[in-house]
């Protein structure tokens, strides 16, 4: 894969785990942005990124992915959703 700039109305930052507002679940963020399911998302791995849909079970030690074929992701991992 070759390396690929920043891309124009795209977030590019570690996904993390948080809650959204008080008394809510889990979900994941993007630079404070909660990733909704099925959102498209671009999964940094070496030099390249793999494009891809976000899906979550929603459980806290569950893995996430982005599936173009199926990406098993964690927290902290590089990733790129839409603005």
């Amino acid at each position: 894969m070759t390396p690929q700039p920043k891309k124009d109305g795209m977030i590019e930052d570690l996904i993390t785990l948080g809650h959204e507002g008080s008394g809510n679940g889990l979900r994941h963020f993007v630079a404070g942005k909660p990733i909704q399911a099925c959102s498209y998302m671009e999964v940094k791995f070496g030099d390249g990124w793999i494009p891809g849909r976000y899906e979550w079970s929603f459980e806290k030690d569950s893995p996430n992915s982005s599936r173009h074929e199926w990406i098993s992701i964690h927290e902290g991992h590089l990733v790129r959703v839409k603005a």
